[in-house]
């Protein structure tokens, strides 16, 4: 090799903020290169990674294409690796909100002639334009956990279409027993700032970026409802649909705008205990983290209907019938689950996975 072809910084293990901070200052170093990949660490590549990297993403077709993926699971000495790529599947959101992926089997994909439509963006391996490093930039405020639906949104935002590599690129280590990770050193003893300072501030910034839907690294050739539309997945409701829970290609199917209504089953948290004055009702709320909550009659006895049998809209129906209500209350009975939920009143299931 000639010229230069590394350019290292290097950094004390101490003074890491971590992953996206790592990245951040690797896309420092750009230089106007063609193309941007981005990878983590523990992986092992397969022969002729980088042609089929070049070959896949052109035949995207897209101006701003995306290509990304989970690897499949290996293990260092272990000469038998799983052939078959992988697509990232939803699997939960956190009580706070942040989505959750795991890798799954590509159904079909030797018989497929186009490649698979991303729902999803995978921070382990992502390869793009060059473009991706000004358009869309590691953002070193956020951490660890979460930080993988927040690019895929902003990638998207940005006008980028994400798709899925035909072949296995990289296998990834997932398992690493007796492996210290950045967590495991930076306690606020030995390096400051602490991991869970960082975390707190990172899932902070997160929520508002899913929340507030623009500003915060979002792009505007799509909005965020565009992206829920595309993925079948709400954010502020923290559910997803059953096309997406199954992992289908994307994009999802129309469906109406109110579609959580009819797949949110609250369930009130058990053990939570009232004390009652007049029309003024507070609920102790198990923990961790515990508390107290005051409601309204209104809003008590929504969650005593929370039994995690009926959806939003069969309580809201449910309650204008009982009640004889002229308006649908079905709006406002999604709104006060959706609080009632951040409150640790209620949950259901994509809530806790």
């Amino acid at each position: 090799m000639s010229g230069e072809q590394f350019r290292v910084i290097d950094v004390d293990a101490g003074a890491s903020e971590g992953a996206n901070w790592a990245r951040a200052q690797v896309e420092s170093r750009w230089q106007d290169e063609e193309w941007y990949l981005q990878l983590d660490a523990h992986h092992r590549f397969s022969r002729g990674w980088d042609v089929l990297l070049e070959t896949d993403i052109a035949r995207t077709g897209s101006d701003r294409p995306v290509l990304t993926t989970y690897g499949p699971p290996y293990s260092p000495g272990v000469e038998t690796s799983l052939d078959e790529p992988m697509s990232m599947a939803f699997r939960e959101f956190t009580p706070d909100g942040l989505a959750m992926f795991m890798p799954s089997p590509v159904p079909d994909w030797r018989d497929r002639t186009s490649l698979r439509p991303a729902r999803f963006a995978s921070a382990h391996l992502l390869f793009a334009p060059g473009s991706f490093i000004a358009d869309v930039p590691s953002d070193p405020d956020l951490y660890f956990t979460g930080d993988e639906g927040i690019l895929a949104v902003r990638a998207y935002t940005h006008g980028y279409d994400l798709f899925e590599p035909s072949r296995v690129v990289v296998w990834h280590q997932y398992v690493r027993t007796g492996q210290p990770k950045h967590w495991d050193d930076h306690l606020g003893e030995a390096a400051r700032p602490a991991w869970y300072e960082l975390d707190e501030t990172s899932r902070a910034k997160m929520r508002r970026i899913v929340t507030e839907g623009h500003g915060l690294g979002l792009g505007t050739a799509r909005t965020l409802a565009d992206y829920e539309v595309y993925a079948g997945i709400s954010f502020r409701h923290r559910v997803v649909q059953e096309y997406t829970r199954r992992n289908l290609d994307a994009p999802n199917p129309p469906a109406d705008p109110d579609w959580p209504c009819d797949v949110i089953r609250p369930e009130r948290v058990p053990g939570i205990t009232w004390e009652s004055s007049g029309d003024r009702h507070v609920a102790s709320v198990p923990g961790p983290p515990s508390g107290r909550r005051e409601l309204n009659s209104s809003g008590a006895l929504l969650v005593e209907l929370a039994d995690g049998r009926h959806t939003v809209r069969e309580i809201a129906g449910y309650l204008r019938a009982t009640h004889r209500l002229d308006d649908d209350p079905t709006p406002a009975t999604l709104d006060f689950y959706t609080e009632a939920c951040s409150a640790g009143l209620v949950m259901w299931e994509d809530h806790h996975g």
